[in-house]
């Protein structure tokens, strides 16, 4: 196998492990009438009257907004993202290479909200467009600065503290990815 072909297979299944791990991760979800509740063997839900707010894994989440029996609050998604653009772009942290801390959910909720906002046809929405800008920004910004750290031989534990989980698979795989082109390119090259 090639040192492209290994830097690929790298990234697609660092990729499939987080989309994977995702679908368990927790949404907030706001029931639309009363539930009698489900009781699964990885998920158990107690009756849910109209109304009333719980969180439960994302794969259950889709499944009961399909079915209309639960919503995303779409405009606590809008606002959360909203809070993180300030931060990310508008109040930029002090430092080239510095950066706000990002929650560990913040791509999967992302990605959550775009999905569900197709779901509920609002894509051409105003509030769509901008939360589809705002995640752009700040996605943009910070890879760009994770490309940046992988070139470091050594990240500052302040820094590496402010990516969340996938950022750090990304900027690891970006190094190995950079220090195999440089071994194979320049053989003198070879840090560890």
């Amino acid at each position: 196998m090639t040192f492209t072909q290994e830097g690929k297979l790298l990234l697609e299944l660092t990729v499939k492990a987080i989309r994977m791990l995702d679908e368990f991760k927790p949404v907030e979800i706001t029931f639309m009438k009363d539930f009698k509740g489900l009781d699964l063997v990885t998920v158990k839900i107690p009756p849910v009257k109209k109304g009333e707010t719980i969180e439960v894994p994302l794969w259950l989440a889709q499944k009961l907004i399909e079915m209309k029996i639960a919503t995303l609050s779409i405009e606590r998604e809008l606002t959360w993202i909203g809070r993180i653009h300030w931060r990310e772009r508008v109040q930029l942290p002090k430092g080239g290479l510095s950066l706000s801390t990002i929650p560990d959910s913040f791509y999967s909720r992302a990605r959550n909200l775009s999905r569900f906002m197709k779901m509920a046809n609002l894509e051409g929405d105003y509030r769509a467009t901008q939360a589809k800008n705002f995640v752009r920004e700040i996605v943009d910004r910070r890879t760009h600065i994770i490309t940046e750290l992988a070139f470091l031989d050594k990240v500052d534990t302040e820094i590496k503290s402010k990516l969340s989980t996938s950022e750090i698979s990304l900027m690891n795989s970006l190094r190995k990815v950079i220090r195999g082109w440089l071994e194979g390119v320049y053989e003198d090259h070879s840090k560890d």
